[in-house]
């Protein structure tokens, strides 16, 4: 007779109490404050410059260095495999929670677009913000062409990353929903390459994710309140998640190969699928029925 070779509590009924995610909300606010602080001096310093100097190094000095503490304030480590170049790229990805974001951040020098949605949501979008977040509803498409021009300025001047995630919305974990293209113009205008990536969490709690345990991590609108998630999610000890960087989509095969950013966005999602779904094959093969003694 065979069982199951792991077996154990589900992630959602090992959460902590509620002093650890008050420590962290508490050392939240208190980096972001420290980062608008430092961005106020850092403005005045650059002010006889032109501002993508600024934005550069707002988002190298201050940025990006802060959202690598706050990633280890959420008690998140990452495991890369591969390097992301710092300099003009556009960087995508899946897309399944707030994590995300703050992940791209912590991986290079880099501005994430994010939903209209979550800047209205209290505290949450403050600390964004403070993080140099573009915010963009893409739901209209007179606020994607709004977001275009300025980010394809900061790429082309400030010769920083973009990140963001072309699903649009968060999928449930184990399915990509399929990618928009807007904002792959972004690449094509600024001479930038494009760096497609995947992630996954594989631990919590010191124990292997299951496909339940996702659910604590995944963001999905029919949740409802973004806060009672983000605070839910404050309460996991530690979380393990390993990134996959993928092969660089570089601007002169963009021009050798005279692609439009349906073209662009098509190749991306392709390598990022592919990986996402072998992901997915290699975690269930790894849920091997063992033999009994």
């Amino acid at each position: 007779m065979s069982h199951s070779a792991t077996s154990h509590r589900p992630l959602s009924e090992d959460l902590s109490g509620h002093i650890l995610p008050t420590l962290r909300i508490s050392a939240i606010v208190c980096i972001a404050s420290l980062m608008l602080l430092a961005g106020v001096v850092l403005r005045l310093l650059t002010l006889p410059f032109a501002r993508h100097r600024f934005v550069r190094f707002n988002t190298r000095w201050i940025i990006y260095p802060a959202s690598k503490i706050l990633m280890r304030v959420i008690g998140v480590r990452m495991h890369v495999i591969g390097q992301i170049n710092h300099e003009q790229q556009l960087v995508v990805c899946h897309h399944q929670g707030v994590i995300d974001s703050l992940m791209l951040m912590a991986l290079s020098p880099c501005m994430v677009i994010s939903n209209t949605d979550i800047r209205g949501v209290k505290g949450v979008g403050w600390v964004m913000e403070q993080l140099g977040f573009v915010f963009v509803n893409r739901s209209r498409q007179r606020s994607i062409k709004e977001v275009l021009e300025p980010a394809i300025h900061m790429v082309g001047q400030s010769k920083i990353n973009v990140g963001f995630f072309p699903e649009g919305r968060s999928n449930n974990g184990f399915e990509m929903l399929p990618f928009h293209s807007s904002f792959f113009q972004i690449a094509m205008a600024s001479n930038a390459g494009v760096t497609p990536l995947t992630f996954q969490y594989t631990k919590a709690n010191g124990k292997p994710v299951s496909k339940t345990d996702l659910d604590v991590f995944v963001y999905t609108v029919d949740k409802g309140s973004v806060v009672s998630y983000v605070y839910n999610m404050l309460r996991v000890r530690k979380v393990q998640i390993e990134v996959h960087v993928l092969k660089t989509i570089e601007n002169d095969e963009i021009k050798e190969e005279s692609m439009n950013r349906k073209d662009l966005c098509g190749v991306a999602e392709n390598r990022i699928r592919a990986d996402f779904e072998m992901r997915q094959i290699n975690n269930e093969a790894g849920r091997i029925l063992m033999p009994s003694s």
